[in-house]
């Protein structure tokens, strides 16, 4: 009967926006390392895209947290006076004043492709309807 050699497969899992740079180094430079670690010692290293064996990456972050949908214009008023001026920039970018809301809020904005998508749906259906004066 043949010997089977050891494989040792390696999935790494991580938010992968956030830790690019981690993910990046340990293919780079901890990978090889471990390749060569495997094959010294009579095994073989896979790195995996399937999940049989875990790697975490855990940074000082606790993933994405969503932005909330609407902000009492008080609270969103303190929060800019706090922050700075680039940071104020976004935070017009991405929330408007409902003040038909009681009490006053800001409402975070669509993404600019959920915006386009709603865009074009409507003109699509506007271009489809038929005038009464065209008949």
């Amino acid at each position: 009967m043949p010997q089977q050699t050891k494989t040792f497969r390696i999935f790494v899992s991580s938010t992968f926006s956030d830790l690019k740079a981690e993910r990046n180094a340990l293919h780079e430079k901890v990978f090889p390392e471990l390749q060569k670690l495997c094959e010294a010692n009579g095994c073989r290293f896979q790195a995996v895209s399937q999940r049989p064996n875990f790697v975490i990456l855990l940074g000082d972050r606790y993933g994405w947290i969503p932005l909330p949908p609407q902000v009492e214009a008080s609270e969103y008023e303190e929060i800019r006076s706090r922050v700075a001026d680039d940071d104020k920039t976004l935070l017009a970018e991405w929330y408007r004043l409902d003040t038909n809301a009681v009490p006053p809020e800001y409402v975070l904005r669509p993404r600019r492709e959920e915006v386009y998508t709603t865009m074009t749906i409507f003109c699509f259906r506007f271009s489809r309807k038929t005038s009464p004066l065209s008949t």
